[in-house]
């Protein structure tokens, strides 16, 4: 049975390999020398240079640990939404540099940011985590996202320090999983007035696109396939390939159906597994 199973894999395999092409250009490595493998922050950093989220501060250093400004922030939000053109002005006299300016506008008039003062933007100050936390909260409901979620922030030592206007953003960041608590002293804090950096904003910015993607007809093949068969590399496309099943919503809700009337705890064969969705 495992010869036929590998002798299957392998012939899949090289099969995939001849006949399907990548939708995307292969992706380049990271530039940068301060962002190590297996850092905590590799793949938040790795998604967001991919995606155009984030540039490095040189052409070879993203400075992980350096503080996020505001301006920053504001401008990685506006290219999330592709770098859409403002319709108005700002009341603020500070942004002076212009990489920032249009992405202030926008957050500005879709309600998404507020001044430090009525005039002031402070685009250079540091950011928060309980900034952050606002101005994501403001960002989702702005994008018709769900913010009904609501964390326990009772188990954090420090809830009271949480300002008064940032209570509501904090508790569903939390909530969301988007915001989790920092290291101080072995205890998991809030710390809401602390300052984030590159790679904690990169981490939060990588949670939030990813908790609001709409689980795929290949997501949901893949969780189920995980959880049932004994082949762990490739799985959906091989399977597909492998029995000649075209992938369509017809046939993954069949698919689906008779994986849920199994057992939580069967595991099936390659082969079995071709044979029961054959019946």
């Amino acid at each position: 049975m495992k010869k036929r199973i590998l002798s299957a894999i392998l012939a899949a395999v090289m099969l995939l390999g001849m006949i399907i092409m990548p939708t995307t250009a292969a992706e380049g490595k990271m530039p940068f020398t301060d962002v190590k493998s297996g850092k905590w922050y590799y793949e938040a950093v790795e998604y967001v240079w991919k995606n155009d989220l984030m540039n490095g501060m040189t052409d070879t250093t993203f400075e992980p640990n350096t503080a996020m400004n505001r301006g920053m922030l504001v401008t990685v939000l506006w290219r999330v939404e592709g770098s859409p053109e403002p319709t108005g002005t700002t009341p603020f006299t500070d942004l002076q540099k212009n990489y920032y300016k249009k992405a202030v506008a926008w957050a500005y008039e879709n309600d998404i940011v507020n001044g430090i003062t009525t005039t002031t933007f402070a685009p250079e100050d540091p950011i928060t985590r309980e900034q952050i936390a606002t101005i994501f909260f403001r960002y989702a409901k702005n994008a018709g996202r769900d913010v009904t979620a609501k964390g326990d922030l009772s188990k954090f030592p420090d809830e009271s320090k949480v300002s008064k206007y940032a209570k509501d953003a904090m508790t569903w960041a939390v909530g969301e999983g988007i915001i989790s608590g920092t290291k101080i002293d072995g205890k998991d804090y809030l710390d809401p007035k602390g300052k984030a950096t590159r790679a904690q904003v990169a981490t939060i910015l990588m949670r939030y696109l990813e908790s609001g993607k709409e689980e795929t007809l290949e997501d949901k093949v893949e969780n189920m396939l995980d959880k049932y068969l004994c082949v762990s590399h490739g799985k959906l496309d091989l399977f597909f390939n492998y029995t000649g099943a075209s992938l369509t919503e017809e046939n993954v809700g069949n698919l689906l159906k008779k994986l849920a009337e199994l057992p939580d705890t069967v595991t099936v064969e390659f082969d079995d597994f071709q044979a029961l969705v054959d019946e």
